[in-house]
């Protein structure tokens, strides 16, 4: 698999050094498709974690910028890069499935710019694009973490009551310690 997350990388750069979208007025689907194609394969798949603050804001500008260029497509043009999954029993299961992202981007207009890319992509079913989703989550917890604050999964589990743990080395063993959580009214669980 490192192979291909090497191509990915590699491609996404020659699409950076040859056609970089300044402007959104510079944006042409045909011209930068391949831009967005090949920056969702290769951040999506790249979870290295960062050492620093700075390798961390460096991670989420770099999918920031992504997610701005995602936002200058249509629904309609998304489809071509991204196919939805034909998975087609979500009602069964309580999934997102084909018909449930349609529906979505029947709702928001299939000809429609897509805007805030966050919002539309969380409702997107597509392999690549929930990988690529999930680093971007993955970042902003990263930038978090550095700047002394809980990651967005710990300040979820803080404000509904539940524990977290981390694994830690003692004595030449891993070990499960168990996070301080402090609620919203001052509470320790």
């Amino acid at each position: 698999m490192n192979i291909y997350k090497e191509l990915y990388r590699r491609q996404y750069i020659n699409e950076l050094i040859n056609n970089f979208i300044f402007d959104e007025a510079d944006f042409d689907f045909e011209t930068h498709k391949k831009l967005i194609y090949w920056g969702v394969k290769a951040l999506g798949r790249e979870s290295a974690k960062p050492q620093s603050l700075e390798e961390a804001y460096i991670n989420f500008n770099a999918r920031s910028v992504l997610m701005d260029w995602i936002g200058l497509l249509t629904p309609s043009q998304l489809i071509t890069l991204f196919p939805i999954a034909k998975d087609y029993d979500g009602h069964k299961y309580q999934t997102k499935d084909y018909f449930y992202t349609m529906d979505v981007c029947i709702k928001h207009g299939l000809d429609t710019k897509i805007g805030d890319a966050f919002e539309f992509l969380w409702d997107y079913q597509n392999w690549d694009i929930s990988h690529f989703v999930i680093e971007y989550l993955s970042t902003i917890s990263d930038v978090r973490k550095f700047t002394g604050n809980p990651s967005l999964v710990e300040e979820f589990a803080a404000k509904n009551g539940l524990k977290t743990y981390q694994m830690k080395e003692m004595n030449g063993s891993t070990v499960l310690v168990e996070n301080l959580v402090i609620t919203k009214d001052g509470r320790v669980l």
